[in-house]
C-alpha cells in the first residue's frame, strides 16, 4: 500500500524531467534485480551445443543434433575446440558433431564441464574399454557410433548414430548413372592415389555442400571411400560401399561395408552389398535417443 501511494505522488509532480528522476532513483533498482532473475531464468533455459563449427570438413559441419532436433529451448552452439579455452560449459551441454575420442580422455575438457548434466551424441569411442571415469561423470546420457562399443551399457551408454541421418537429402531418390565414385578424405588421401583413380568421379569432403555430396554418393552403384562419413552416408544411401579404413574409426558401424586398403580395393568389388534398412534403422535409433534427451531435460 506504502509503495502504491508513493508511486502516486510520483505521478503528481508536474515536472517531467523531475519525476522521471525520482521515479528512476525510487524503482528502478528493483526492476534492475527484477530483469537479472528473468535474464538467468532465461539463460537457465539455454541449451548449449558443442561441435566443431570451426572447419570446412562437411561431415563435422551437419552432425550436430541441433539441426535437426526441437529442444523447446533457445539453443545455442559453439565451436568445441575454441570452448576448451574459455569457461562457458555451466549450462546443460549437448556434444557431438566431429568430436574426437581424444577429447573425452582430456581432463582438461572434464574440467570444463561444470555440471553433470552434458549428453553426448553420435561420438566415435576407436573402441576405447571405457572413458576416465571422471569424464563420464560429468554426462547424463551418451550416444556412441560404434554398435560393438564396449562401453555401451543401455542405461546411461548407448549405441546413437551420427543424427545427420536425420537429414531429409536422403529421402531423394535418383537413379544412378556412375558404376563406382570415389568420396575421399583431403587430409588422409595419398596424392598419388587421386591420380591413380582419376579416371572415376572424385568428389573430397572439404570443396561442396552437404547436399552436393549427397547428390553425388546417390548417384553411383558403388562408392569407395576413406572418409568415416562417406561411407556412413553412402550406407544410408542403400549404396554398396568400400572402405579403406586407414584409422580403424569405421569398423563399429552396424552395416558392415567391405574394407580394403589403398591397393586392393578392386579385389573386394565382387563381395560388396547395400543395406536397405539402415536409414530407417539409424533414424529411430537417434529418434530414441532423442525421447531420452527430452525425458531427461524435462525431469
Amino acid at each position: 500500500m506504502k509503495k502504491k501511494i508513493l508511486k502516486l505522488m510520483v505521478n503528481c509532480i508536474p515536472n517531467k524531467k523531475l519525476r522521471h528522476k525520482i521515479r528512476h532513483r525510487l524503482f528502478l533498482p528493483k526492476y534492475k534485480q527484477l530483469n537479472k532473475k528473468l535474464n538467468n531464468t532465461c539463460q537457465q533455459d539455454n541449451l548449449i551445443f558443442l561441435y566443431t563449427t570451426n572447419t570446412s570438413n562437411v561431415g563435422d559441419l551437419v552432425s550436430s543434433s541441433i539441426h535437426y532436433f526441437d529442444f523447446g529451448r533457445k539453443n545455442i552452439s559453439f565451436d568445441i575446440v575454441s570452448t576448451l579455452n574459455n569457461n562457458m560449459l555451466d549450462k546443460p551441454t549437448i556434444i557431438g558433431g566431429g568430436i574426437h575420442p581424444w577429447l573425452f580422455s582430456n581432463m582438461e575438457f572434464a574440467r570444463r564441464l561444470k555440471t553433470n548434466e552434458n549428453i553426448a551424441w553420435g561420438i566415435g569411442t576407436f573402441f576405447q574399454e571405457q572413458y576416465p571415469i571422471e569424464i563420464l561423470n560429468k554426462f547424463s546420457l551418451i550416444g556412441v557410433r560404434e554398435s560393438n562399443s564396449p562401453m555401451i551399457d543401455n542405461q546411461k551408454i548407448f549405441y546413437c548414430p551420427c543424427p545427420s541421418c536425420m537429414s531429409s537429402l536422403f529421402d531423394i531418390k535418383k537413379t544412378p548413372t556412375n558404376d563406382i565414385v570415389f568420396y575421399l578424405h583431403r587430409m588422409f588421401t595419398p596424392p598419388e592415389f587421386f591420380e591413380r583413380v582419376s579416371k572415376y568421379p572424385i568428389l573430397d569432403n572439404y570443396n561442396y555442400s552437404f547436399y552436393e555430396i549427397i547428390s553425388f554418393l546417390a548417384n553411383a552403384n558403388i562408392v569407395v571411400t576413406n572418409s568415416y562419413h562417406g561411407m556412413y552416408w553412402a550406407t544410408l544411401l542403400g549404396k554398396k560401399v568400400i572402405c579403406i579404413d586407414i584409422h580403424n574409426k569405421c569398423r563399429g558401424i552396424k552395416w558392415l561395408p567391405r574394407f580394403s586398403d589403398y591397393d586392393n580395393w578392386e579385389e573386394q568389388l565382387p563381395f560388396t552389398k547395400g543395406y536397405s534398412n539402415a536409414l530407417e534403422e539409424a533414424r529411430t535409433l537417434n529418434i530414441a535417443f532423442y525421447n531420452k534427451v527430452i525425458r531427461f531435460l524435462n525431469k
